[in-house]
């Protein structure tokens, strides 16, 4: 199980925007994947400007400090085939950074990435003050060109594990005149709790930033003991087990567990019949869970 990480990738929270406004940018989702399947939004930016966190829901999907949207994906063998990320709104390319390790972020270290929690990382100006940054990219992927013009869809990078991430992620992240906006919710203060009436996603967008408390990401059957690790990895493939399997296994990686949320398993077999049934209420929050 991991803890709720460190707010490393950015420390601003959401804030007011100047009065002059300009039509902010359209965004289209920035990664080549399918939400609800091989990808998921885990975490939202913290839009709490106090000591506590929320989500634009004014659920507990962020932490404090949080300033972006997390897309991850379900295992490193998803990670290894490399996710492309994609410019999510038309701009000039304005910062890049290649060249750091794509490796997992031991807390041990932080002081080593001071100035660099982003890894490898993209931004892009849309005029009008408008950013949108792209971090922990792939060692050796970015190709976005400083300087050049981009259009929504076009491949900047590849997602990765550099900078500082527990799990392998895209942090995307909205700016406009540096400080931090959440595209859930636009520029504008919202009325109430949910998806604010000044939200920056297009409407091919929207089908996948659709909400979702929890997410299953991983699961399947084994025929051994499992372990996390050989899930993260990708191991823990089988479709089909021997019919004389001594052992039969049942785990599952989630995404987004909350202090207090009852988390069950049921194993039914052929017949219709309960096999097997465990259920657990969680005591403490958890980006990643497994069970």
């Amino acid at each position: 199980m991991k803890r709720l990480p460190l707010a490393l990738c950015a420390l601003a929270s959401v804030a007011a925007i100047p009065a002059a406004r300009a039509e902010a940018p359209q965004l289209d989702f920035p990664l080549a994947c399918t939400p609800g399947a091989d990808c998921w939004i885990i975490q939202y930016t913290d839009v709490d400007p106090g000591p506590e966190f929320k989500d634009y829901t004014c659920g507990r999907n962020s932490y404090d400090g949080h300033g972006g949207t997390d897309i991850a994906v379900a295992d490193f063998a998803t990670l290894r085939r490399g996710p492309v990320v994609l410019a999510a709104a038309p701009g000039r390319v304005v910062w890049t950074r290649d060249g750091m390790a794509d490796e997992l972020f031991e807390r041990g270290r932080l002081a080593e990435f001071k100035g660099r929690a982003c890894g490898n990382g993209v931004a892009i100006h849309h005029g009008e003050g408008w950013e949108t940054m792209y971090c922990h990219l792939q060692n050796g992927s970015v190709v976005a060109k400083m300087g050049e013009m981009v259009a929504a869809g076009d491949p900047i990078a590849k997602m990765g594990l550099s900078g500082v991430t527990e799990f392998p992620h895209l942090h995307f992240q909205v700016m406009r005149y540096g400080r931090v906006v959440d595209p859930f919710l636009g520029d504008e203060k919202p009325a109430a709790c949910g998806l604010g009436a000044k939200h920056m996603w297009t409407e091919t967008a929207m089908p996948k930033v659709r909400h979702q408390p929890i997410k299953i990401a991983n699961m399947g059957f084994s025929d051994r003991p499992p372990e996390e690790d050989d899930a993260w990895a990708g191991r823990l493939a089988e479709t089909t087990l021997p019919a004389a399997s001594p052992y039969i296994a049942f785990w599952a990686q989630t995404y987004g567990v909350r202090e207090g949320d009852r988390i069950t398993l049921t194993l039914i077999g052929p017949d219709g019949g309960v096999v097997f049934r465990h259920e657990k209420r969680a005591d403490e929050d958890l980006i990643r869970a497994w069970r």
